[in-house]
């Protein structure tokens, strides 16, 4: 059965996703499904054999670096936020 053959119950589907739809809406809603059910059966139609997958335009890599432990004095990265008691730093609350 293709896409454009099946049809759907706006009702039930409207009461499987919990929702209380006016008749208005579930005319929309059918109208708006159905609009988009006749985009994939136009997608499903589409030759795409002898097309190469992408899954993406350009090739990226992870470019990475040795991490080096260098000594910094305390009291510069201390100097920096604006919020230090005890030498801890106080960040905002996420």
């Amino acid at each position: 059965m293709s896409i454009r053959e099946s049809r759907f119950d706006v009702k039930r589907l409207a009461s499987l996703v919990k929702l209380r739809l006016s008749p208005e809406e579930e005319k929309l809603f059918s109208v708006q499904l159905s609009r988009i059910l006749e985009f994939f059966n136009r997608l499903d139609k589409a030759q795409v054999d002898d097309v190469e997958p992408t899954f993406h335009p350009l090739e990226i890599y992870n470019v990475f670096r040795e991490d080096i432990v260098s000594p910094y004095p305390s009291d510069k990265l201390l100097s920096l936020p604006s919020r230090v008691k005890e030498r801890y730093i106080w960040a905002p609350r996420m």
